[in-house]
């Protein structure tokens, strides 16, 4: 009312406060719809994953609408305004929206902390200084509406603690009986001595996939088990992810042409998840998994990824043998290249190459391929390297090859394009390294011709670059 009055002193009296309270009462019906819009639209959510009873998150058969939860919002508007003092009432939303935020702000310090490797469009700048000025401020603001009114400071934690008691006692609950039952579709294992899980992400790389899963299954007379994760947003149920059940399954279906080919036993699993590592981690642990095997893809920006943020986690920490493909697909396997330097896991690496081999084709020959930097190291170095695979090695073509390069990647890629398939350690290298030296098997696999697996051991990795002091890395960056 104060502008109305204000608007009869600089305008005609009658048309002036006319033309202001028509805004006021348009601007008000504005903000009360969008207010109705959005809090349905919550209750909505909240009913369909749980957090409210059931019978909210009902949809209008015709018309399409939570029309449940658009009533239950307006009659809750409705008995407020006429059942409470309308400052009280607005002294007490506002306290709750300041709440609010400063749980926003609290949940953006915690997620950069938890999950750095999430692909952020917009970063907000320092950051968490920033966030903190805004936890200070409303907190401040609510410390002022306590001295305004204190019995809206009781009531607004009284509706907290309600809401918490109920989220703890039952909804929590339910959401977890949820999480137990998010495998939707699955065939029973055959249970042999080794298992190959294949995670498939998409149908067009599926038939790439499950032919080199089906071709280490079989090295090891094991079974494939192809797997396609339904990762659903936090907001929705984990129950909405059964709406593309079918289409998932249609995914994986490409994965048992190509193991039917060679003979392997073939089983598919669909799962809803909240996180699409998670999901492979349970997989593998419940189904007793020997390898996993994962499609690389470059990761779409970052300078802390180095596979991408699904396979980073399980390259860190594998729970079991972790196998990162690079599918060329120029047909038969005739030659594989290996990679090896010093370490107690290259021999891993050379069994793994045999046993495809002996699969392939009985005339598949095996290379091992040893880079150095100067000649004078490369021929002591290569005696004590390739003398104890040769003898590990149980028949069969394997040849040994020496060359000499500043590079160990380009050395690697050079060689790689008369080959069919390049076999490679996941680097066992720390940050610092990594951070002089780069990633010789994330370079191998974006610049390769060749299809190309690095291999990754649940026990302390395979490692592709000597242990050297920091002059010589500090030598050998520079010529890199």
């Amino acid at each position: 009312m104060a502008v109305v009055e204000a608007a009869r002193h600089v305008f005609t009296p009658a048309l002036g406060s006319l033309l202001l309270l028509a805004a006021g009462l348009a601007a008000t019906a504005s903000a009360l719809n969008v207010t109705m819009y959005s809090a349905s639209r919550v209750a909505f959510a909240m009913g369909r994953e749980g957090h409210l009873p059931d019978w909210i998150a009902r949809i209008h058969p015709k018309h399409r609408t939570p029309w449940v939860a658009v009533l239950t919002c307006g009659l809750l508007i409705f008995a407020t305004t006429v059942f409470f003092p309308i400052d009280q009432a607005a002294a007490a939303g506002s306290l709750m929206f300041l709440f609010l935020f400063m749980q926003v702000n609290m949940t953006l310090i915690a997620l950069r902390r938890q999950r750095p490797e999430m692909n952020r469009p917009f970063t907000m700048p320092w950051a968490p200084l920033l966030p903190l000025i805004a936890i200070a401020g409303n907190a401040m603001l609510a410390m002022h509406l306590f001295a305004y009114s204190q019995s809206v400071w009781y009531a607004a934690s009284a509706w907290i603690m309600v809401g918490a008691l109920l989220y703890y006692a039952h909804f929590a609950r339910k959401e977890a009986r949820e999480k137990r039952a998010e495998v939707v579709y699955e065939e029973v294992l055959t249970s042999r001595h080794c298992s190959v899980l294949v995670a498939v992400e998409r149908q067009s790389d599926a038939q790439t996939l499950g032919k080199l899963a089906a071709l280490i299954a079989k090295a090891d007379k094991g079974e494939v088990l192809a797997l396609h994760v339904i990762c659903v947003p936090g907001p929705l149920g984990l129950s909405e992810g059964k709406h593309f059940i079918e289409a998932a399954r249609k995914r994986i279906e490409p994965v048992r042409e190509s193991a039917d080919s060679l003979g392997v036993p073939m089983h598919s699993e669909v799962r809803l998840s909240r996180d699409v590592v998670d999901a492979i981690r349970d997989t593998s642990r419940e189904n007793e998994a020997d390898l996993i095997l994962l499609r690389y893809a470059a990761p779409p920006g970052g300078r802390n990824r180095l596979f991408g943020s699904i396979i980073d986690p399980l390259l860190t920490t594998p729970p079991c043998t972790v196998a990162v493909a690079h599918p060329i697909g120029k047909g038969e396997i005739r030659q594989i290249l290996v990679p090896v330097r010093f370490g107690p896991n290259a021999s891993q690496l050379v069994r793994f190459a045999r046993r495809i081999a002996a699969i392939c084709k009985p005339s598949c020959s095996v290379t091992l391929l040893h880079v150095a930097p100067t000649k004078t190291e490369a021929e002591q170095d290569a005696r004590a390297l390739f003398g104890p695979l040769l003898e590990e090695t149980e028949g069969g073509k394997v040849a040994c090859r020496l060359i000499y390069g500043r590079s160990v990647a380009a050395s690697i890629l050079r060689e790689a394009k008369d080959f069919d398939l390049l076999v490679l350690g996941a680097t066992a290298q720390p940050l610092f390294k990594r951070l002089l030296l780069g990633n010789v098997p994330k370079r191998v696999l974006r610049q390769a011709r060749t299809t190309t697996i690095v291999l990754k051991s649940p026990r302390g990795g395979i490692v592709d670059v000597d242990h050297h002091d920091l002059p010589s890395l500090l030598k050998r960056w520079i010529n890199h």
